[in-house]
């Protein structure tokens, strides 16, 4: 698992963002925090998972690189709505795996 440089982090859970970060690298259970990554494949934006499905064996095997954590779906929405906007203000499209450099 790789942490993107400048992790976006919801505001609900700005003050735990470095707990958070450490269990998911420990692979512990973390209730309700939701994980935004650059797509698995190459066909996508951003996904959204809740942090537990990263336990499974599927995900510990992959790559997963994190864009950034927030304290439920609804906030994670919000903020993949607000780094799309950010990346196609700043460079005029949404090639966020260029713009979003790990």
């Amino acid at each position: 698992m790789e942490f993107y440089e400048h992790l976006y982090v919801g505001k609900k859970i700005a003050d735990k963002s470095e707990m958070i970060k450490t269990k998911l690298i420990k692979n512990e259970f973390v209730p309700f925090v939701h994980v935004i990554l650059l797509p698995l494949t190459e066909d996508g934006i951003l996904e959204i998972y809740p942090a537990y499905i990263l336990r499974q064996p599927l995900y510990q095997k992959s790559t997963l690189k994190v864009v950034g954590i927030a304290a439920d779906h609804s906030e994670a929405c919000e903020m993949v709505q607000d780094i799309v906007n950010e990346c196609l203000k700043t460079v005029g499209n949404i090639d966020l795996r260029n713009y979003l450099k790990f």
